[in-house]
């Protein structure tokens, strides 16, 4: 199975007392980055929704964005430990300059430690967090899976179509060769007047053309790459980096093809093959 470097996945459930949200995006990339975005409470545990994600991802650019919100607002606390420090700090400044005071209570309530708040118990809520993280991360391979058979289908049918290209141009060579012998032999007479007596230089220039002009090889080795090609693509797991180097040696051999073209239907072929190509390579860009 092929998997892309493309996917989303989200969550949404309930811890202790507060509802979490977790999207996770993911883009083609050549390496593993993963960005962890999330609430200063939970940063504790990024090292192991790392590892969560990283045990079942391999490759891509990751994003992944935490959101909480806690239910019970009602659990904030007066911390009337600090209140009582703050009040004997207040006397002590008091004795020194008798003019200052506070103007209300919502400046008291403003002062470090004064109200303590609810928040999550990590230790409690870990192992479920962490459960809903390896789920996600799941959904994500799924997304990444349907991507990847949508990718699968493309590339094959690319595929296949240059396997008809190159079985045309391979038709198309020996009467390519026969025509410019044809020709050859035509020139020759009439420069000549007397083809017989030329026969061994009309045998050099053809046989020199037929050397210039000779794709078979060429042509062979492509057919041999679209099978190790065809081959990945039904084999599956991670085969992106492998597509992607056998896109370059298809690229090199439809060059080399073009340029040794001699006739207007293979020149026609050589720019058939080298898009289909172009267009496979943008595609394997995404592949895992």
């Amino acid at each position: 199975m092929i998997y892309s470097m493309t996917g989303y996945a989200n969550k949404v459930f309930q811890l202790g007392l507060a509802t979490l949200q977790i999207d996770v995006r993911s883009v083609n990339q050549r390496f593993l980055d993963l960005t962890i975005i999330c609430p200063e409470e939970l940063k504790v545990l990024e090292h192991d929704i790392r590892d969560k994600i990283t045990a079942i991802i391999s490759r891509g650019k990751i994003d992944l964005r935490i959101h909480y919100h806690k239910h019970d607002t009602n659990k904030t606390e007066l911390n009337t430990q600090n209140l009582k420090h703050y009040i004997t700090l207040f006397n002590q400044i008091s004795e020194f300059l008798p003019q200052a005071k506070f103007e209300n209570i919502s400046q008291i309530i403003t002062l470090p430690g004064i109200l303590n708040f609810k928040t999550l118990d990590i230790e409690a809520i870990k192992q479920d967090f962490l459960y809903e993280i390896s789920a996600l991360a799941s959904e994500l391979r799924t997304s990444q899976l349907t991507e990847g058979q949508k990718l699968s289908a493309i590339l094959t049918d690319k595929i296949n179509q240059i396997e008809k290209i190159i079985a045309g141009a391979l038709a198309l060579m020996p009467n390519i060769r026969q025509n410019y012998r044809d020709k050859l032999k035509q020139k020759l007479t009439d420069a000549l007047a007397d083809v017989i007596n030329n026969e061994q230089r009309f045998i050099q220039e053809f046989a020199y053309f037929c050397q210039k002009i000779d794709v078979d090889e060429e042509l062979l080795r492509l057919e041999s790459h679209i099978k190790l090609f065809r081959d990945l693509l039904i084999k599956g797991g991670a085969v992106g980096k492998k597509l992607d180097f056998l896109t370059q040696e298809m690229h090199r051999e439809a060059n080399t093809f073009g340029a040794k073209s001699a006739a207007l239907d293979t020149t026609i072929q050589a720019i058939e093959l080298k898009v289909l190509i172009e267009q496979i390579k943008e595609q394997v860009q995404n592949i895992m």
